[in-house]
């Protein structure tokens, strides 16, 4: 399973049964520290102005805790300069009320998964550039962005939404970084 991180992720709704979270799911033109690149015009499995449903995982599935249990369910779609993702999450669970937590911390972000055998690379001017990157088999809501210039995002309105999706520089949450604030200390932080 191969993966790329965007950290814009913005809270919604919150009711006591489950919360919306939005964002940015792969940010085109954008380096990662992969030193990978998406394009608007890679394939993603759909066109602009289409929409597809994607299952939401907690980083990729790798969590000893969580593991492969599929947290919410999103839609994703074009926007200008991103895929974008909007999804519900249940609050059904203690490691679901805790992913809410590092969210309302903005301490998470987005990464788009996908099989490896259905992907396209090539180099583009010294970069890595995907050309075929199928989504809506993996979303994943985690605490490691491959792309620290995105920061996760708490967000009350759109309004809010618009005016906060450029705020950048918040801190990111690696195992060196866990402490006993961190309502998740008890995930074990994984990743490729």
């Amino acid at each position: 399973m191969k993966k790329t991180l965007s950290t814009n992720l913005s809270i919604k709704n919150i009711t006591p049964e489950s919360f919306t979270v939005a964002g940015k799911l792969v940010e085109f033109q954008s380096l990662d520290l992969d030193g990978d690149r998406f394009l608007k015009d890679t394939d993603y499995g759909f066109n602009p102005g289409e929409t597809i449903k994607t299952p939401i995982y907690y980083d990729h599935g790798f969590d000893s805790t969580v593991g492969l249990k599929q947290v919410g369910i999103g839609e994703i779609s074009f926007q200008e300069d991103s895929i974008w993702i909007e999804a519900q999450l249940q609050l059904r669970e203690d490691y679901e009320k805790d992913i809410l937590k590092l969210a309302q911390q903005n301490k998470l972000g987005w990464s788009s998964g996908t099989a490896t055998h259905l992907t396209k690379s090539v180099m583009q001017d010294g970069v890595k550039t995907w050309i075929k990157w199928p989504l809506g088999l993996d979303a994943s809501i985690t605490p490691i962005p491959a792309n620290p210039n995105n920061n996760v995002i708490l967000v009350k309105s759109l309004k809010d939404k618009i005016t906060m999706a450029n705020e950048t520089n918040e801190d990111v949450v690696t195992e060196d970084t866990v402490t006993e604030e961190n309502p998740l200390d008890t995930l074990r932080v994984q990743f490729e």
